[in-house]
């Protein structure tokens, strides 16, 4: 019995749950790049009317849309004047940085795409970032904001949908996997390892990092656990997934394993994954492309899980 499942792509995308109507035309002002001798930061000047304000930046990879950058973070509060998103993490002379901007503003949000900074760019006398003492003071690099081809995409009108204790804009794109590469994001991506006690197969079933990434396509084909073991014995053997398991419920029964009687040791090998530790949304829509297959015994799923559970 041979079983394949193809996942293509899974993006997130919002309900129309609701807008507003902004009849006053906020622009966020230029962003500042300041370098720092243990990472950078980057800011932009209080103004009255601001309530908070997300940075999203991302190292040597252009923004495709709004989405999540490599570093973000929503900052709640004014420093001197200037709302500030410190990043630790030291930039180096060959990178270019890339930085979208969420603020709301008396209620309503905006967003604004900055324009590249390329750090080799920067003014000539001015300390590189690997040469800064203590007693100089950080390169500021300032970027204008370009003006948006259609003015309409720099107003974020919020709706029901919350992603990291904000409402997302509406239309925007909050999740997207195309599965590139040859191995899965780990930094998105989790697999489990654990012999389930919450599906229907649970006693034939054993989870582990049994999946493969090839043409953009994620493969999970379930294997006969002893062909994989020659020296496997289902009937009487012993199975310990110690430090590696995820259980979720009862790690005495989900991590080891001692075949007596009826009790037996799982005999098939697939694969879970799940973004708990990197994603989660409140209310929305979920788009997925997958291939499934037919026939007894087998029980593909694609679902929503409670990130509490």
């Amino acid at each position: 019995m041979k079983m394949r499942l193809w996942l293509r792509c899974i993006s997130f995308v919002l309900l129309c749950c609701y807008g507003i109507q902004i009849g006053f035309a906020y622009k966020i002002p230029p962003v500042q790049l300041e370098l720092k001798e243990e990472g950078f930061l980057v800011s932009i000047p209080h103004e009255s009317g601001i309530e908070n304000v997300a940075f999203n930046v991302n190292r040597n990879r252009p923004f495709k849309a709004f989405e999540q950058g490599e570093f973000s973070g929503r900052v709640s509060t004014e420093t001197n004047n200037r709302w500030i998103f410190e990043i630790k993490r030291r930039l180096r002379e060959d990178d270019t940085i890339y930085i979208w901007t969420d603020v709301q503003f008396n209620k309503n949000r905006f967003r604004s795409m900055s324009s590249p900074i390329m750090v080799s760019e920067v003014p000539s006398g001015v300390i590189a970032i690997n040469e800064m003492v203590n007693d100089k003071k950080p390169v500021v690099i300032t970027t204008e904001t370009p003006p948006a081809i259609d003015p309409r995409n720099d107003i974020c009108e919020p709706t029901l949908t919350i992603i990291r204790n904000r409402n997302a804009c509406r239309g925007e794109l909050i999740f997207e996997e195309n599965f590139n590469g040859n191995e899965l994001n780990a930094t998105r991506w989790r697999y489990e390892v654990r012999m389930p006690l919450d599906i229907a197969d649970a006693e034939f079933v054993l989870y582990d990092t049994n999946a493969e990434i090839t043409n953009g396509m994620l493969k999970i084909e379930p294997r006969i656990w002893g062909n994989d073991n020659p020296n496997a014995d289902i009937r009487r053997g012993n199975l310990n997934l110690g430090v590696r398991c995820t259980a979720y419920q009862n790690s005495d029964v989900e991590c080891r394993r001692q075949a007596f009687g009826r009790v037996v040791l799982p005999p098939i090998l697939t694969a879970r994954i799940n973004t708990k530790h990197a994603f989660s949304f409140k209310y929305g829509r979920v788009e997925v492309r997958a291939k499934l297959p037919q026939g007894d015994w087998l029980f593909p799923r694609r679902f929503l899980t409670v990130k509490t559970d």
